[in-house]
Order: structure tokens, then C-alpha cells, then sequence
């Protein structure tokens, strides 16, 4: 997937709200998701890094 500069601004966006740490970042991306309806799930999944995973 491709990072267009409409794409770039909407995470610029979400992680702005998420570092004013008022709330958890779960529930902040799940509104601003919520939102921003337009996103598909390919657009969310750019916006998350991998899980980590414990060995």
C-alpha cells in the first residue's frame, strides 16, 4: 500500500490525538476510526504496527 499525502495527514491526525494521552490510544483510534468512516481496513492496518508477540 501505497502512503498518499491525504493518508499521511489522517495518521498525522490519529496520532496527535493519541499523544495528548487523555484517554487510551484504544479508544482514541476506535473513534477516530468510527470518524473516519472512508478508511478501509487495508488503511487501518497501515496505521498499526505489528503486534508484539512474548516468546
Amino acid at each position: 500500500m501505497e502512503l498518499t499525502p491525504p493518508l499521511l495527514q489522517l495518521a498525522t491526525q490519529a496520532l496527535d490525538l493519541v499523544l495528548d494521552f487523555k484517554r487510551p490510544a484504544d479508544a482514541v483510534l476506535s473513534a477516530f476510526f468510527r470518524e473516519h468512516k472512508k478508511l478501509g481496513s487495508h488503511d487501518r492496518l497501515s496505521s498499526c504496527p505489528p503486534p508484539i508477540r512474548a516468546r
